[in-house]
């Protein structure tokens, strides 16, 4: 992997239409609102409107009507308009930006590797199982699911998504094997894993019995093979080889006894899965690389409980992204920061605590129906304490839940090796530094 060229363009800057970024016609642009002439004054409050708008600020219509009630009327009337508008060409953008991934594929290799099925699709990409030979042995194969020419940004970034994921070596996070270009098709091949989404695990402990054992890891993970329909689009076998550098939540969850197991209340056992996370991403980190995109579905658990972090397409160095104008992510993992394009390590910190929240309570960290309500529910940090959901959870476990997803980034912890020693201190029985500050009932 150290023969990856030095990638520099980004899909970020694939769209630059200046039709999609121009100001209105006749709005001039102007920062404040509170010394206008009354002629211009809807027509400014409209260009600020739109400005945030376009940081991802989700400015509310109402809001706006109350502030400036001379002008309510016209508000009422034409900012739903403005806002339909820069929704079209926000979705637009996007579909220019972002072919459509073709139904299905006629590839049977992909150098040497043998392809036996596809396994899952994301946004940016299609994953095979296949068969690599030498040296023989099963892998996920990851494809950049459209030809390009040698300079294309899609193939500048996927090579930047590869390139980064391959300097990673951790226990807990999913290795590169190689990269690979072939007629016109860009891939990447990776170690198989038998394992489930957390969000797969959330969604069974929140069923009847609310246990998960290890041969159901293991079922869920086969017939996801058979139907095509895995339970995250990325799912990966563990090498026999690898060592987890963190506690296993499940000791030895491999026994063919089937007798580990994951419960609803296993505590403890959670602690230990953010635990194998942190590490991951305290390693990461120390790379100099963000993921920007941590969630329960980016987290692998095999059927031995080691925990896996996948899907590095969003990382980026840390200094590129401190002051970028883009927004990366999956919304409902989003950092406050990260909704207007700023980003550090502890926007991953926030990821990890709401998917801890969320292995904890079984349900959403905010109570919102729509992605506005959403977006200003994360900006406001309205989270649901998680002990108002289940009253078992210890109060220490919801401390560090709290700090780790607190809406101003200077409350939360500062690194991910902060988070992971509150946690082992938490399953060591001892006291996390987040239950001595004040951090209980929260939210509430």
């Amino acid at each position: 992997m150290s023969d990856f060229p030095l990638l520099t363009s980004s899909i970020d800057n694939i769209v630059t239409n200046d039709d999609l970024t121009a100001e209105p016609l006749g709005m001039p642009r102007h920062h404040s609102s509170d010394e206008l002439p009354a002629r211009e004054k809807v027509e400014v409050l409209a260009t600020q409107f739109i400005e945030e708008l376009r940081q991802g600020l989700q400015p509310s219509i109402e809001d706006y009507a109350a502030r400036f009630p001379v002008q309510a009327a016209e508000i009422r009337r034409l900012f739903p308009l403005v806002e339909a508008m820069e929704n079209w060409k926000g979705n637009k953008a996007a579909e220019l930006a972002s072919p459509s991934i073709p139904q299905t594929f006629h590839i049977e290799r992909l150098g040497n590797c043998r392809i036996l099925r596809e396994i899952g699709r994301g946004g940016m990409g299609v994953v095979f199982e296949g068969y690599q030979e030498p040296p023989g042995r099963r892998v996920a194969v990851k494809l950049l699911p459209w030809k390009h020419d040698a300079d294309s940004p899609w193939r500048e970034q996927f090579a930047h998504e590869a390139r980064l994921a391959a300097r990673l070596r951790h226990a807990n996070i999913v290795p590169v094997y190689l990269y690979g270009e072939q007629s016109g098709f860009s891939y990447y091949v990776m170690p198989f894993i038998v394992g489930v989404g957390l969000d797969w695990i959330i969604r069974r402990l929140g069923e009847d019995d609310g246990v998960v054992y290890a041969d159901e890891i293991r079922r869920a993970r086969a017939a996801a093979n058979e139907t095509h329909d895995p339970p995250n689009n990325e799912g990966f076998e563990r090498p026999v080889s690898s060592v987890p550098s963190s506690p296993s939540p499940f000791g030895s969850f491999s026994r063919p006894t089937g007798g580990r197991q994951l419960t609803r209340h296993s505590w403890t056992k959670i602690a230990k899965i953010g635990v194998q996370v942190g590490t991951a991403l305290r390693y990461a980190h120390k790379q100099g690389l963000l993921h920007r995109d941590v969630k329960p579905a980016n987290i692998l658990l095999d059927a031995d409980g080691v925990v896996w972090i996948t899907d590095f397409g969003l990382a980026r160095q840390i200094a590129s992204v401190e002051e970028t104008p883009h927004i990366a992510g999956t919304l409902r993992y989003m950092s406050p920061e990260q909704l207007v394009g700023s980003a550090d390590e502890r926007s991953d910190i926030y990821g990890l605590g709401i998917t801890l929240l969320e292995l904890c309570t079984l349900r959403p960290a905010f109570d919102v129906r729509s992605k506005s309500e959403l977006k200003r529910a994360i900006q406001a940090g309205d989270i649901i304490a998680p002990r108002t959901h289940n009253p078992q959870l210890p109060e220490e476990l919801e401390a560090i839940i709290l700090k780790a997803s607190a809406a101003e980034p200077r409350e939360r912890y500062q690194s991910a090796d902060d988070l992971t020693s509150d946690l082992l201190q938490f399953i060591n029985g001892k006291r996390p530094a987040a239950a001595s500050r004040g951090w209980f009932g929260r939210h509430r």
